[in-house]
C-alpha cells in the first residue's frame, strides 16, 4: 500500500488494542505535490465530506508506476560554450583537448538552439552517438532524460498566427479584466457573452498577459472533445509550454504530461474537472469556460463541483477566475448582480451578425401527414438539402446514441429491460445487439419477447445510426459521418473527424 504524508507533527490517538504499521520506503525524495494542490485537496476533502486521499487520487494519473519512455537531450555546458567560442575564432583551438570536426558541428549546432537538442536530433545533423559521449565524458555537454509526450499533434506549433483585432466590447472587457488581472489577488469575474462574441481570444490575451508576469495558468473544459480545440487555441500562441490533462489520453501519456507540469515546463494546462488538481503552483489565472455546464459535476466519490473547486484554487493562489459563458448558472449569475462577482458582458457577435434563425417543429403534425416512421422533419430534408447544393456543411445533433431507443411487444405491450436497472435496452444495428447505457449490459437483439414469446417485435424512438441511416439514404452522395461513443471508441478518433470536418472532407456530421 502508498500512502500520502500530508502532516508530521500531529499526536495520534488510538485504541490500545490498535497498532500504526511502520513505514517501510520513502517513495518519493522530494515533495510529490505543491503544497497548494494538497491544500486545495485537504479544503475539499472537509468541504464534500470525504477522504484526502479520495481526493487526491483524481488529480494523479493512473499508473504512475509506469516508467514514461524518455530521450536524451544535450545541453552545451559553460566549459562546452568556451571550447567552442576559442576553437571558432580561428579556425584552431588553443586548448589541450583539440576537437574533431564532428565534435565541433555538435556544439555548433548546440549553440544555434540553446535550450538543447534530442539525440535523435543530433544524430539527423550528422554527429554519432560516439560524439556525444566523448563530449559527454569530457564535461562539455550534460545529458538528461526527458519523458516522451505522446497524443498531441505538432501541426498546432506551426500554424501561422493571424492578428486578431478586437470589437469595442471585447476590449472593454478586456481592459477590465487586465486591470483585476493587475492587482494579483484573489477575483472573480463572470464573462458574460453571447455565442461567437470571441470570449476566446479575450482568454488567449489574459494568458499571454499572465505568462508575461512569470505566472502560469490554468484552462478548464467541460468535456474530453473541447480539449483538442482549446489546447489548438493555446498552443497556436504559447507552443510547446502548454499540456493537457483528462481521462481520454492514455496512462502513459497522461503521466509524462503530469510529470512536465510537476517539474515546471509547462506555463499553461489546459484539462477537464480533475485538471483542477494538477501540480502546477504560481497560478495567476485560472478560465472556467462554459461554466454552466453540469460536466464539472463528478457524480461519483469524491462528489465535487470542478467550478467550484477552480474559485478555491483561485482564491488561495491569489489568483484571477474567469467564468465564462454564453448561459450562465442561477448561482454564478446570482453572485454576479449581488456584487460578489464582476459581471462582464458581451452583448454582440464579431461577425457582427445576429444569432441564427431557429424553427420549432411539431413533430406531431410530422407523424400525421407523413407516418409514424419519419425520422427527418421536411424543414430539416429541404433545409440539409439547400446547404449541400451551396457546398455548405452540415451538423445533426441528437442527444441519443444508437439506432433505436427501445424494444416494443405488440401482442403483451412489454419492453426489452436491462435486469440490472430496470430501464429499456437501447439497439445498436452496427454491432446487433440491445445495450444498458448505464451499466454496460448487452446481449443480442431478441427476436421474441421473453414475456410472453411474441413475435410481432417493434422498435421505438431513434437514435444517432438511425440518423445517420436516414441521411444515407437520403443524401447518397453527401460525405456523412457519425460521432458518438461507439463510433469514437479509439483514442484520437474525435480528433479525427474534428480535423476532417474542418478541412471540409465530411459535408454532414450526425452527433
Amino acid at each position: 500500500m502508498i500512502g500520502y504524508v500530508i502532516q508530521s507533527d500531529v499526536p495520534i490517538q488510538l485504541a490500545s488494542d490498535l497498532a500504526i504499521k511502520d513505514i517501510l520506503e520513502q517513495v518519493d525524495n522530494q515533495p510529490f505535490l505543491p503544497q497548494a494542490v494538497l491544500d486545495l485537496a485537504l479544503w475539499a476533502a472537509d468541504y464534500y465530506l470525504c477522504g484526502p486521499g479520495q481526493v487526491l487520487e483524481v488529480g494523479v494519473p493512473h499508473g504512475r508506476g509506469l516508467r514514461p519512455r524518455t530521450y536524451r537531450h544535450f545541453i552545451l555546458t559553460p566549459k562546452g560554450l568556451t571550447y567552442f567560442s576559442v576553437g571558432t575564432k580561428d579556425g584552431s583551438l588553443a586548448t589541450p583537448n583539440r576537437l574533431g570536426p564532428k565534435q565541433l558541428l555538435a556544439l555548433d549546432s548546440l549553440v544555434k538552439v540553446g535550450d538543447g537538442l534530442s539525440q535523435s536530433d543530433l544524430i539527423g545533423c550528422g554527429v554519432p552517438g560516439a560524439t556525444l559521449k566523448r563530449l559527454t565524458d569530457m564535461g562539455l555537454v550534460t545529458v538528461t532524460d526527458k519523458p516522451v509526450v505522446g497524443g498531441e499533434s505538432t501541426d498546432d506549433l506551426n500554424a501561422p498566427k493571424a492578428e486578431v483585432q478586437l470589437t469595442s466590447e471585447q476590449a472593454a472587457a478586456l481592459a477590465r479584466l487586465r486591470s483585476a488581472l493587475s492587482t494579483e489577488r484573489f477575483q472573480t469575474a463572470l464573462l458574460h457573452g453571447i455565442t461567437g462574441s470571441g470570449k476566446t481570444e479575450i482568454y488567449l490575451r489574459l494568458a499571454k498577459e499572465t505568462i508575461r508576469s512569470g505566472r502560469r495558468v490554468l484552462i478548464l473544459v467541460p468535456e474530453i472533445g473541447l480539449t483538442s480545440a482549446a489546447a489548438r487555441a493555446f498552443r497556436g500562441l504559447f507552443g510547446s509550454s502548454v499540456a493537457i490533462q483528462h481521462s481520454g489520453l492514455s496512462a502513459r501519456q497522461r503521466h509524462a504530461q503530469w510529470t512536465r507540469i510537476r517539474a515546471g515546463e509547462v506555463d499553461l494546462v489546459v484539462g477537464t474537472r480533475s485538471a483542477v488538481f494538477t501540480p502546477m503552483d504560481n497560478i495567476g489565472l485560472v478560465v472556467v469556460d462554459e461554466e454552466h455546464d453540469g460536466s464539472y459535476k463528478q457524480e461519483e466519490n469524491p462528489r465535487y463541483h470542478g467550478r467550484d473547486v477552480a474559485v478555491m484554487r483561485a482564491k488561495q493562489a491569489g489568483a484571477l477566475v474567469v467564468l465564462g459563458s454564453a448561459t450562465p448558472s442561477l448561482e454564478s449569475y446570482h453572485h454576479a448582480i449581488r456584487g460578489r462577482y464582476e459581471l462582464i458582458s458581451l452583448t454582440k457577435r464579431i461577425s457582427d451578425q445576429g444569432l441564427p434563425a431557429i424553427q420549432i417543429v411539431d413533430m406531431k403534425e410530422e407523424f400525421a401527414e407523413q407516418g409514424g416512421e419519419v425520422v427527418l422533419s421536411r424543414a430539416l430534408a429541404t433545409g440539409i438539402r439547400a446547404r449541400l447544393d451551396r457546398h455548405e456543411q452540415v451538423i445533426i445533433l441528437l442527444n441519443r446514441r444508437g439506432f433505436a431507443a427501445s424494444v416494443f411487444c405488440r401482442e403483451c405491450g412489454g419492453t426489452a429491460e436491462c435486469p440490472n436497472c430496470s430501464v429499456s435496452l437501447t439497439i445498436h444495428r452496427t454491432s446487433g445487439r440491445v445495450r444498458c447505457h448505464y451499466c454496460g449490459h448487452s446481449r443480442l437483439v431478441p427476436t421474441r419477447c421473453q414475456a410472453c414469446q411474441g413475435e410481432y417485435l417493434e422498435f421505438t424512438g431513434l437514435g444517432t445510426e438511425r440518423v445517420e441511416l436516414e441521411v444515407r439514404q437520403r443524401c447518397p452522395e453527401a460525405r456523412v459521418s457519425r460521432m458518438d461513443r461507439d463510433t469514437m471508441a479509439h483514442r484520437g478518433a474525435a480528433d479525427e473527424v474534428l480535423t476532417r470536418f474542418g478541412r471540409g472532407e465530411i459535408d454532414i456530421l450526425v452527433g
